[in-house]
Order: structure tokens, then C-alpha cells, then sequence
């Protein structure tokens, strides 16, 4: 704000008479006046240009940043839509999936080529970089869309978890970086511009200063000219009001105690505070409690200092939202030195904190599923030396990243007779050429090679120069072993085919034998797919009018409960066995979690409520007993086999569980004191459909055996003297 002070002496200014006026006037020089008109001129053009940078950066960086929000948002919101359509949403269809991202394509395309909507108008976009990134967001668009075309047009086999879903979600992620990217350029060019505004700002100043220093000599020597003079410099200080209240930063002035004492419109729109409301208040008032200490404890550190920058506060909006602000600010002085008024400029940085907080989000979270990934995560420069590999590779190969890192990769860790091969593959790798299930030994530190199949793809910086090579290895070793081991087994099984025909001819019955009860169980999955619903809902109707009868039909016949509650027992039998065949024939592959075996259990007896005379004994070494097992999975087979156990005891008898830790799997054994199985079922008690129970469908066990198996394990039943069976579960740790 610029100010002006009468000249000390008599009266409101010095006199001059009208001879010398007159004199002063034919006698000024051409001089003078050209002076105050080449500083008015460069004034005018510096003002011009400041107001027309102002409203370029109005007009053209805030919808182009709106715009590159509504691309990831359109493309979220189509996101969302497309998951409740593959999940059978009857409420969205699948157009609306492709309006958002029809949406959110426009958006792309109008910062690009210039568009208009009801929100305003889109200037196309100038600078070369950002038209690259951009023009890379909608090629990210079209794969997205590509995809979402290809996981619709499978969505029978598109569930979550599938491999679709999972290159679905990648380039969805790969989509919204990219995006990401192209909004914080965005920003980081309109800050550039913001500083070349505060430097013609400060342009502005200072020629308005150098104008006022010309008035005041021209005033002093010619008194005709100074009405004009003072004219001008009103006319100037008004424009810098304009500019002042117009800038798109918000500023304040405090006095000494810390009250507003001059703040302009953008301050008053941040904050959506009128002038009248916060002039005279003191700055406390307007920030959040929890930084009111702060504030009193660091303003009179300021006042001393003279300057601050990049003072960070939660203020809190007239409409009670907060928002964090960025403070950058120096102090106005008197003549004599002491204190006058602070001059602040006011950021509002809330949306770009919350952006660097959710990049820093994702940058934590690819970071933790690079460590916790099992398998090898490297990546070496064009020369090859070792820039990182994660955790798995330094437990598998025994060296710490610091020890190896910046060494070459090949003279490190491959055997001597591979470095020329393997340096020719990895140049075609840094030529662009991928590379993909390429299979090589490492050695370790204790001098053992582990076998490793590798997946390569080349890494390239901004501009698409290649900076590097990312690989992804696996190891094969103990599946090479095994392989290896098979092979041998079938050549010596090869080597005695002659000698054991007999066995052969046995274990082809057996195959035959598992294969028609794999074809049974193809067939009863079929089967109870295609009636599940058809009998559920006969059942369910029948039950609730077996309910109604019990409830409402007077009981004089004493018959009629008990036949109902006969007919309610049957029906649920009916459920368990249709639930039993859906169960069988699904064949869900386990989710394995830590699960704690005897909470489990517990659960497990509570809810079978076994008779008093049924004694149950829980034994786990360690207790508590964790597996690594899908627990929904692990219960039914727990529960199966102890309902089996309490059944064929009649009420009466003794339950025994037990579980032992081995270096490789976990134990876990069920033994009862029932009748047994005997000798000639032993070998069928897993079969689909066969049962000793009189009642019962005979897929218990199978289901059982399914489950264990999927989680890598084994269940048999255990050769066991005296009465009663055991069933011993063995599960991979």
C-alpha cells in the first residue's frame, strides 16, 4: 500500500508564486517530462503484463488442473462401476462404465486440443513435456479400457483374485501414476509461473517507488506540475490497490500484538472471512487450537528476526473446515528501526499435502510389497552393477545389499562359464528386448547355486532413455530337484517295468478307479450346481410350513409335533447334503492365514454340543498352537471329523485331539473311542458316496481330503490298535 506525506512547514505545503510558477513552467526542460513518461510508460506495460500473467494463470492452470483431476476421477468413478457390474449388480450396466471413461478421455483430450464444458473453458496445453505425459495418459486410458473390455467379455472367470483381475487392477494403478504425474507437473509450472508473477509484482513496487521520487523532485521545483504529479500517483496507487486486492496470493498485516491491522480479497476468499469481520482480531482466533501455543511462542521470535518462510498452520474456515496454509514473511520497520507491521503472504497448500501424503502412501506401499515379496526383485544399471534387490534375495543369497552394491552383477553372483551368455541376453534386455523365463544358477555366499527363472523389463527415465534393467527371478531349485527326482523314479520304474507288471496293473486300477470318481464328482458338482437352487427353495418353503403347522394348528393329536419335527429334521438333512455336494464339487482354492488351532477347536465343540458323556481332550505342543491354513476351510474339515466322532460313539466316549510342530509340517490328530472302521473300509473311507452311517451321504471325508490336499497336506487314516479310528492331518508350515 503506498502513502504520501504532506512536505513539513506552514500551512498544508510549500507556496510558490505564480511569477516563478510561470518561470518554472517556460523554463522546464524536455527533459523532465520525458523522464515521467518513459517510468509512467514502463509502469503501464509492467502492470499490463502483471494482470495479464494473473488471468493467464487464472484461465488457463486452474481447469487444466480441475481437468486432471476429472480424468482419475471419471476413471475411478468407472472403476467402481465396472467391480459392481463384474459382481452382478443388477443396478449398473456396463454403459455407464464406458461413459466415465468416455469422460474421462475427453478431459485428456481437451488440455491437449482445448475444450469447453459447463465448468468453463480448457486452453490447449503449451508446453512440449506436459503434452507427452498427457498424451501417455490416454494411451493409458485406452489400455484400461482395453482390459475392462477383456475382463467383461470373460467375466464368468474374471472373479477378484483371478490372474485377469489382477493385470485389471495393474493397469488401473499404472493409469492413475501416470495421471498423478501429470497433475504435480501441472502444479510445479503454475508455481513457476506464480514466481515470475511475484517478481513483476516486486517490479511494480519498485518503479512505483522510483515514480513516487520523480514526483517529489518535480514537485519541489515545479510547483504548476505538482497537482498532475499527485494525480498521477494516486491514479498509479490505485491500480496497485487493484493488483493487490486481485493477486492470487493471499496477504496480511499484523501489529505488534498480532491483530489484522490490512489484508486483501484473496486472504478474505481462502478463509471465506469480509474484511470487516477480521480486521482488528487477532490472528490466534482464526487458527487452530492446537496451534495458538505455537503462534504466541514464535511471533515475537519473528518481530526479532525480521523474515520467515514456510510457517505452516491449520486455520480454520468461516464454514468451520480447516485447511492448511504456508506463511511466508518479513517486517515492516519505522524510520527510527523499531517495529511497524508484518507483511505475510498466505499459501493454501492443503490439497498438495494431501497429494504428497497419498504419494507417500503409495511409495510405502510398492516399497513393502517389493520386501515382502517372495521372489527376486534386482535392478541393475546398463552396466550391470547391482543398484538394489529386496529382502528375499539377500536371505536367499546371504549378502546384504550394502556389501554387493555397485558391483557387477555377473562377476558377483553367476559362475564363471555363464558371464559371456548371460551379458549377451542382458544387453538385448537393455536394447528394449525382454527376456521371459530365462533360467540360471546364482551362487550364494556359502558357495551353492540356487537355480532362478528370470523375467526382465527394461527401465526408462522421462525422457525414454534406458537407465536400467528390473528383474523378477524365482527359484526353481527345489521344483528342478523334484523334477529331476521324478525323472529318475520313472527311468528306475522304467528299468523294473518288467519285474513288477503286477504292481503296474495296480496302480493303473487305481488311476482308473480315481478317475471315475473324479468323473463322479465332475458329475455331482454339475449336478448340484444346476439343482441347488431348484431344491433349496422347495425346502425352504417346506420348512417354514412345517414351522407355521407347529406354531398355529392346535396340538390335540400328540403325533403331529413329533411327525413335524421329524419333517424339520429331514429337511435340514437334505440341506447339509446339497450344501455337501456344492462344497465338494467348488474345489476353492484356500486363503492361508496364522490360525489359532485351539480357539478353533473350542469354537468347533460349543457349537457341536456333545453329550455330557462325550469327554473331549485338547492337547497342542506348543500352546497356543498357530497353522498356516485358510481358517473357514480348516474348520469345516476339523468340524467334519469330530462330528463324525461324536456320532458313531453313540453319546458315549472319549475324544482326543492332538498337534505337534515338525521342522517342515504341523501334526494334527483325531482319535475316538468308538467302534473303528473296519479292516476292508479302510481303504475306501475318502471315496465319494460310501458311508458306514446309515444315514449320511458319504462326502464328508472326500470333502476333507480336498481341502487338506489344496493346502498341500495329507489326512489318512491311521493304523490304530485297539478301539476306535484316528485320523492324522498333516499341513506344510
Amino acid at each position: 500500500m503506498v502513502t504520501t506525506e504532506e512536505p513539513s512547514g506552514s500551512g498544508a505545503g510549500i507556496a510558490v508564486p505564480r511569477a516563478k510558477a510561470k518561470s518554472c513552467q517556460t523554463h522546464r526542460p524536455w527533459r523532465v517530462y520525458l523522464s515521467v513518461g518513459f517510468v509512467t510508460l514502463l509502469i503501464t506495460v509492467t502492470m499490463g503484463y502483471s494482470l495479464r500473467t494473473g488471468a493467464h494463470m487464472t484461465e488457463v492452470y486452474a481447469p487444466l488442473v480441475d481437468a486432471a483431476k476429472e480424468i482419475k476421477l471419471e476413471a475411478t468413478l468407472g472403476h467402481l462401476r465396472f467391480e459392481e457390474v463384474i459382481s452382478g449388480d443388477e443396478r449398473e450396466d456396463i454403459a455407464s462404465v464406458w461413459e466415465h471413461l468416455d469422460q474421462s478421455e475427453w478431459y485428456a483430450k481437451a488440455m491437449l486440443e482445448g475444450g469447453q464444458n459447463p465448468e468453463g473453458t480448457l486452453v490447449p496445453l503449451e508446453d512440449p513435456r506436459l503434452r507427452r505425459d498427457i498424451e501417455e495418459v490416454l494411451w493409458k486410458i485406452t489400455d484400461f479400457r482395453a482390459i475392462a473390455e477383456e475382463r467383461f467379455a470373460a467375466k464368468e472367470k474374471a472373479a477378484i483374485g483371478t490372474d485377469i483381475d489382477q493385470r485389471f487392477d495393474a493397469v488401473f494403478k499404472d493409469f492413475l501414476a501416470q495421471a498423478d504425474r501429470v497433475e504435480a507437473d501441472i502444479q510445479l509450472l503454475m508455481a513457476s509461473e506464480l514466481q515470475r508473477f511475484r517478481i513483476l509484482q516486486a517490479s511494480l513496487i519498485a518503479a512505483c517507488v522510483g515514480l513516487a521520487v520523480l514526483a517529489v523532485i518535480v514537485l519541489g521545483r515545479y510547483d504548476q506540475g505538482r497537482t498532475q504529479a499527485l494525480l498521477a500517483l494516486h491514479e498509479s496507487e490505485e491500480r496497485f490497490r487493484l493488483l493487490f486486492e486481485n493477486a492470487p496470493l493471499g496477504y496480511h498485516s499484523l501489529n505488534a500484538n498480532g491483530d489484522f491491522i490490512e489484508l486483501n480479497e484473496t486472504w478474505c476468499k481462502v478463509l471465506g472471512y469480509t474484511k470487516e469481520e477480521v480486521l482488528g482480531r487477532n490472528f490466534t482466533e482464526f487458527i487452530h487450537p492446537d496451534c495458538r501455543e505455537v503462534f504466541k511462542e514464535n511471533f515475537p521470535k519473528f518481530k526479532s528476526m525480521g523474515h520467515t518462510l514456510g510457517v505452516e498452520f491449520e486455520m480454520i474456515k468461516k464454514d468451520g473446515t480447516e485447511i492448511l496454509v504456508s506463511i511466508d514473511g518479513k517486517i515492516g520497520h519505522k524510520k527510527d528501526g523499531s517495529f511497524k507491521q508484518t507483511h505475510c503472504v498466505l499459501h493454501d497448500i492443503t490439497d498438495r499435502k494431501r497429494a504428497a501424503e497419498a504419494l507417500r502412501h503409495e511409495r510405502d506401499f510398492a516399497e513393502s510389497l517389493i520386501e515382502t515379496a517372495q521372489a527376486i526383485v534386482l535392478v541393475l544399471d546398463t552396466e550391470g552393477r547391482i543398484i538394489r534387490f529386496n529382502r528375499y534375495m539377500e536371505e536367499l543369497s546371504g549378502y546384504r545389499l550394502r556389501e554387493v552394491q555397485g558391483k557387477d552383477w555377473f562377476e558377483t553372483f553367476l559362475p564363471r562359464d555363464d558371464w559371456g551368455s548371460i551379458r549377451d541376453m542382458f544387453r538385448r534386455a537393455v536394447n528394449d528386448i525382454q527376456t521371459r523365463g530365462n533360467v540360471n544358477p546364482i551362487i550364494t555366499r556359502d558357495g551353492s547355486a540356487r537355480e532362478i527363472e528370470w523375467y526382465d523389463k527394461t527401465l526408462k527415465d522421462v525422457s525414454g532413455n534406458v537407465v536400467g534393467v528390473l528383474a523378477l527371478g524365482q527359484d526353481i531349485t527345489d521344483r528342478k530337484r523334484a523334477e529331476e527326482a521324478a525323472r529318475r523314479a520313472q527311468e528306475e520304474l522304467l528299468a523294473r517295468r518288467e519285474g513288477e507288471k503286477e504292481l503296474v496293473e495296480i496302480e493303473l486300477a487305481k488311476t482308473r478307479e480315481k478317475l471315475v470318481n473324479q468323473t463322479r464328482l465332475a458329475t455331482i458338482g454339475q449336478v448340484a450346481a444346476s439343482i441347488a437352487h431348484e431344491l433349496r427353495n422347495p425346502l425352504g418353503a417346506a420348512r417354514n410350513a412345517a414351522y407355521y403347522l407347529k406354531r398355529y394348528i392346535p396340538t390335540e393329536n400328540p403325533k403331529l409335533p413329533e411327525y413335524l419335527g421329524i419333517i424339520d429334521q429331514e429337511i435340514s438333512a437334505a440341506d447339509r447334503v446339497i450344501r455337501n455336494m456344492i462344497e465338494m464339487a467348488r474345489s476353492k482354492e484356500p486363503v492361508k492365514e496364522s490360525a489359532d488351532l485351539g480357539s478353533m477347536l473350542r469354537k468347533i465343540l460349543d457349537r457341536l454340543h456333545p453329550a455330557e458323556a462325550v469327554r473331549c481332550e485338547i492337547s497342542l505342543e506348543p500352546d497356543p498352537f498357530s497353522v498356516n491354513a485358510d481358517p473357514s476351510q480348516l474348520r469345516q474339515v476339523m468340524s467334519n471329523i469330530m462330528l463324525n466322532a461324536i456320532q458313531v460313539m453313540d453319546g458315549i466316549g472319549d475324544i482326543t485331539v492332538t498337534a505337534r510342530r515338525n521342522a517342515d509340517y504341523d501334526t494334527i490328530s483325531v482319535r475316538d473311542s468308538g467302534p473303528g472302521v473296519a479292516a476292508e473300509d479302510r481303504e475306501r473311507v475318502f471315496e465319494p458316496l460310501f458311508t458306514t452311517k446309515a444315514k449320511g451321504t458319504g462326502l464328508g471325508l472326500t470333502i476333507c481330503r480336498q481341502i487338506i490336499e489344496r493346502h498341500g497336506g495329507t489326512i489318512e487314516l491311521l493304523e490304530h490298535g485297539g478301539r476306535g479310528a484316528a485320523f492324522c492331518i498333516r499341513l506344510p508350515r
